[in-house]
């Protein structure tokens, strides 16, 4: 017997809990899982991160993995990092607004939230594999991206907001010395 849809149940790639996720593409895995099995292929349907992408009026949004609010109603502690930029060249018309915020869990990527004009879609898709492969806050400073004028600023929006999550990490750290650590 199997089971697939929005009424299945899933396992959660960042928490290990099980929820429903209501996705097309969720399904559609589903089915081709369901398939092979009913065919004699053994297939196997592991975690998810969820990436999701929606559009309204001129505006994407999307987000993959944990959400501060789901954090905090799991006791899960996260350290953010946000950063505005655009999608292309500050002198290259039609650049658009784009807000990227970062959530880590330990030095881990765990989620993400995108909104702006356009180029959602692309970068949600790469941090859904940044989270599943558990790329930590060092990999993603190391992270080499395109430069484009008509397609990129030089520095990706990613960037300025892994580097927030850095000093918020850092400022934490600091807070939790002793007193007597913090004269040293």
């Amino acid at each position: 017997m199997y089971a697939g849809g929005e009424c299945a149940e899933v396992t959660d790639l960042v928490t290990g809990e099980q929820r429903l996720s209501q996705l097309g593409t969720t399904a559609r895995h589903m089915a081709d899982v369901i398939g092979n099995n009913i065919t004699g292929k053994h297939s196997t349907f592991g975690p998810l991160a969820d990436p999701w992408v929606a559009i309204a009026g001129n505006l994407q949004f999307g987000g993959v993995g944990l959400t501060s609010g789901e954090a905090e109603r799991q006791g899960i502690k996260v350290v953010t990092g946000f950063s505005r930029g655009r999608t292309r060249a500050s002198y290259y018309p039609g650049r658009k607004d784009l807000y990227v915020k970062l959530l880590f869990k330990g030095n881990c990527l765990a989620g993400a939230q995108l909104a702006g004009g356009e180029g959602i879609k692309e970068r949600i898709d790469a941090l859904s594999l940044a989270i599943r492969k558990k790329t930590t806050v060092k990999d993603l400073l190391s992270l080499e991206t395109c430069y484009a004028p008509p397609v990129s600023m030089l520095v990706d929006p990613l960037i300025p907001a892994v580097k927030s999550a850095v000093r918020n990490m850092r400022e934490i750290k600091a807070n939790e010395k002793s007193p007597d650590e913090k004269l040293d």
